[in-house]
């Protein structure tokens, strides 16, 4: 009778650990995918020129050559009296925008400029700033002074 009672109580056992245990080993399941959370590196060597002559502003800055995952830059610009506007939809591959659309001279523009990877992740924003003169210049090159 032992035995049977011996017997019994391993196949409890046995059935106990199967239930908490599993019957599969852990490197049969599959991983779980990874989120990429971390936004891409900030964009560097930020530059900004204005040409009287086309009345427009150029901005530049670095590729980005760290990040496996780089889609693309999105560019936007403010100033204290301009309401801030993205000035590209889509993240671009270019490392550069102009800026042709600068209605309302005299002030300082900024320009934001972000990194996006291929998982939407975006990083802060590089800024630059150029000053747009009040007046634009002469079309002649000279200068016309009042009395």
């Amino acid at each position: 009778m032992a035995s049977k009672k011996f017997i019994l109580t391993l196949l409890c056992i046995a059935a106990m650990t199967f239930v908490v245990v599993g019957c599969g080993s852990d490197d049969d399941s599959p991983a779980a995918p990874v989120v990429d959370t971390a936004p891409p590196a900030l964009p560097g060597g930020m530059s900004a020129q204005y040409s009287q002559a086309s009345q427009s502003a150029s901005i530049s800055w670095d590729q980005n050559v760290t990040d496996n995952d780089f889609a693309g830059f999105l560019v936007s610009r403010g100033s204290y009296d301009m309401a801030p506007a993205a000035l590209v939809d889509e993240p671009q591959v270019g490392n550069s925008y102009q800026d042709s659309d600068l209605d309302g001279a005299g002030r300082q523009v900024t320009y934001y400029v972000y990194s996006v990877d291929s998982s939407g992740n975006v990083s802060a924003a590089a800024t630059v700033s150029v000053d747009v003169p009040s007046e634009p210049a002469p079309a002649n090159g000279r200068q016309i002074q009042a009395d």
